[in-house]
């Protein structure tokens, strides 16, 4: 009488998967991995989606001698909390952490597992955490410029990308055309400028600009700086006597000044 083992062979049917996923004639298709006692059940297909790393060598074949334990899965001497992320990259791409756990300790282990794609990611995400930390106060760059009343509108709406409006100071009238007096204002607009390792840079651009044209900026910038500490302009109007004659400065200059400690007064009407 034939025993039931040697009946299921007869019919060419294949043996249980072995130890550590090895089926009788060739590699199975599930991998038991031991990783400092924990154990971890994955495919082989997602251990080999990068074909440089350890695990993918550890599933080609014999030419990684590894130990294994008693039921056949693959011995690794690694800490097995960072091991999730790991296994859990390589099967959707994603690097998805919890809260409490630590980036650098994942970087070591998919240092050592020689996951490239994961080690960039990790290495991104840290720099950009310390530039963060690293990133000072803003700095604030002020212009004054000098416009009659007919020019303000044009002046406000085509203001460059990164200027702010923040005061108007009316200075009274300098010119008299005919009977009607063109009153004159001082227009204050601002400029936030950010430090960060890699110096000064405007924060909407700052994402969206590549290296090259950051640098550019940067030298601009730098420029600019130090256009502003040569001169400071402070400015004092009084609308309500007629008789004071104020030096006026040039139509349509442009003066770059630094914020002086003391706040500008607010805005006063353009009548007395």
């Amino acid at each position: 009488m034939q025993t039931r083992r040697a009946r299921r062979m007869e019919a060419g049917e294949a043996a249980p998967a072995g130890a550590g996923g090895r089926s009788a004639g060739g590699w199975g298709k599930w991998v038991r991995l031991n990783v400092g006692g924990t154990v971890f059940l994955t495919t082989r297909q997602t251990l080999c989606r990068e074909q440089k790393s350890f695990l993918s060598r550890l599933c080609q074949g014999e030419e990684l001698q590894s130990d294994r334990d008693e039921t056949g899965a693959y011995l690794i001497d690694r800490d097995p909390t960072y091991f999730g992320p790991i296994l859990n990259f390589l099967r959707h791409g994603k690097l998805v952490l919890d809260k409490d756990m630590a980036e650098e300790g994942v970087l070591e282990e998919a240092e050592f597992y020689n996951i490239g794609p994961l080690i960039r990611i990790i290495k991104d995400r840290m720099e950009e955490k310390d530039y963060t930390v690293t990133q000072v106060p803003p700095k604030h760059v002020y212009r004054v410029l000098q416009c009659q009343e007919e020019e303000l509108t044009q002046m406000v709406s085509t203001m460059s990308d990164g200027w702010r409006f923040e005061q108007l100071v009316n200075i009274g009238s300098s010119y008299n055309y005919g009977s009607e007096d063109q009153a004159e204002f001082l227009c204050v607009v601002s400029k936030e400028l950010y430090s960060s390792p890699h110096g000064l840079s405007s924060e909407s651009s700052r994402k969206t600009k590549s290296t090259e044209e950051q640098l550019e900026e940067q030298q601009q910038q730098e420029e600019e700086v130090e256009e502003v500490e040569v001169e400071q302009v402070q400015v004092e109007a009084d609308t309500q006597e007629k008789g004071s004659r104020l030096h006026p400065l040039r139509p349509e200059a442009e003066l770059a000044v630094r914020a002086s400690p003391r706040p500008l007064a607010r805005p006063q009407s353009c009548h007395p």
